[in-house]
Order: C-alpha cells, then sequence, then structure tokens
C-alpha cells in the first residue's frame, strides 16, 4: 500500500460518473419479494438437503448439492432476478426475460474467449507435463 498507492495520485470524481439514485417504492417492492424468493429457494434446498434427496446419507461431500452447485446457483439468481423483473413491470412475458439474458451475456464475449485460452493453456502445460521438468 505504502508503494504502490501513491503512485496513482488522488480520485477526484467528475459528473461523468453515474449518480446513485434512490430506489422507488415499486423497486423497493420488487427486492423484497426477490429477497422472499430467494430465501424460499434456499429453504428447500436446506429442506432437500436434509431430507436425502441432495445428500449422500447425510454427507456434505460427494452429495447432489456439490455436485449440482452451479446449476443450483443458476436457478437461485434466476429466480430472485425473474421475480425483481416480474414485480418491478419491466418483464411482461418469456421474451421479456430472454432479452435481459441476452443482454447480459452479449457483454461476457471477451471474458468466454479469455477463458477459453486458459482453458488450452492449462490442458497443453497438464499434458506436456512442463510444470514438473521446470519444478526441478
Amino acid at each position: 500500500m505504502k508503494v504502490v498507492e501513491p503512485r496513482f495520485g488522488k480520485f477526484v470524481p467528475t459528473d461523468e460518473h453515474e449518480k446513485m439514485e434512490e430506489a422507488t417504492p415499486q423497486e423497493v417492492k420488487a427486492l423484497h419479494w426477490a429477497a422472499f424468493s430467494a430465501i424460499v429457494f434456499i429453504a428447500i434446498v436446506v429442506v432437500g438437503f436434509q431430507t436425502g434427496i441432495l445428500s449422500k446419507g447425510g454427507q456434505l461431500v460427494g452429495s447432489l448439492l456439490l455436485n449440482g452447485l452451479i446449476p443450483l446457483l443458476f436457478l437461485l439468481f434466476s429466480i430472485a432476478g425473474i421475480t425483481f423483473g416480474i414485480v418491478n413491470k419491466k418483464f411482461n412475458n418469456l421474451k421479456d426475460v430472454n432479452g435481459a439474458m441476452v443482454r447480459q451475456m452479449s457483454a461476457m464475449g471477451a471474458y468466454v474467449v479469455f477463458c477459453f485460452f486458459c482453458g488450452q493453456f492449462q490442458g497443453l502445460f497438464s499434458w506436456t507435463n512442463l510444470g514438473y521438468y521446470v519444478s526441478y
């Protein structure tokens, strides 16, 4: 901190930065409903784990909960987001939901390409055992 921070200089905010706006009562209501839907989903997952549907003999390691964590997280955030959009009257039909998802994913193109090349590098690195030879 003492070495890097002084080199950046002092931050002076300008009018170019977006100002924070107060949430409207409709948005606050939508946030409450989204939080409620997320809590209900989490409760369903916990009940599924406790009853043995998502667990393997009561164990977390090797259970469906850990193996299916990415789809569960996708569902959690999708349910909360869709609930927010419906209550906030941004989503009127399935086409609006799809359009919002497409707009968000369009910004992820560079990241996906970056991950592709990182995966290729990692695969080639382990295939050639170069890490083994470099470590000696």
